[in-house]
This record gives structure tokens, sequence and C-alpha cells, in this order.
């Protein structure tokens, strides 16, 4: 390869670095500010930080627990009945007969509760940290 290859060569490499540099991955701000991917979910993490108006498609795994609002968390912890671990958002208007696979406590002496054994995604409008579930949400 010649002088002027190798300059080619150079040059689309800095470009390279210098695209990815500038990309839309995400910095770790946590601002919210940055519109999902169309049909992308936020986790609940991003939901509670984020600054988009309107309806917000968000993944977690549901827990409602008996005599406390239901529930969509960031993780589960590993105990049983679960528990919400990191982030979590109270959840209105959500009717679990519609949710499938919850799990449910069998145990009559232990808490009552229901989970989702994976994440789902739930649609809505998140404020002060309650996601209030859209008509159309499941």
């Amino acid at each position: 390869m010649g002088r002027a290859g190798y300059r080619i060569a150079l040059l689309a490499l800095a470009l390279a670095l210098t695209l990815s540099a500038c990309g839309g991955g995400d910095d770790g701000d946590g601002g919210g500010s940055a519109a999902p991917a169309p049909g992308e979910a936020l986790s609940v993490e991003e939901a509670l930080a984020s600054t988009l108006a309107g309806p917000l498609l968000v993944q977690g795994y549901i827990l409602a627990r008996d005599g406390e609002p239901v529930r969509l968390c960031d993780v589960l912890a590993e105990s049983y009945p679960p528990q919400c671990g990191g982030a979590s958002l109270v959840v209105e208007g959500l009717d679990l007969d519609t949710v499938e696979g919850l799990t449910r406590t069998a145990e009559p002496d232990l808490a009552q509760a229901a989970w989702s054994e994976g994440p789902v995604s739930v649609l809505g409008e998140v404020a002060d940290g309650v996601l209030t579930v859209s008509e159309t949400s499941m």
C-alpha cells in the first residue's frame, strides 16, 4: 500500500472513531431525554428518569403482594415470595387477571403474593413514581 492508501486508511479510522464517540449510545447520565427506539421498552429506572411526555412502554417484573400496591420492578430479589430489587414503580389500573403467567404463593402461612417470572411490558403514563396503565396496555 502506498502513501495515499495509508492516508485514506488513517482518515477512515479517524472518521470511524469520531462517529463512534458522537454516537447515540447510553452515556450513563440517566437523563432519559432521548426517545427510545420505536417498540423498545424502557427499564423502570429509565422510565423514572425520563422527561418524555405521553405514554411510555416500560419493562419490568410485576409484583403484587397482598395489602400493598402492585409494583413494576427492575429486578426481583431471590426470596420467596420475591421482593422488588432496584428501581420500582407503583402500577395503577392494571388488572392482574390480564397478566399471563403469574406465579402465586402456594403456602397459606407465607405472605401472599403474585409475580411474573419474566419481564413484562406495560404501557402507561409515568408521574411521581406511579405508572398509570393505558387502556391498550397489555
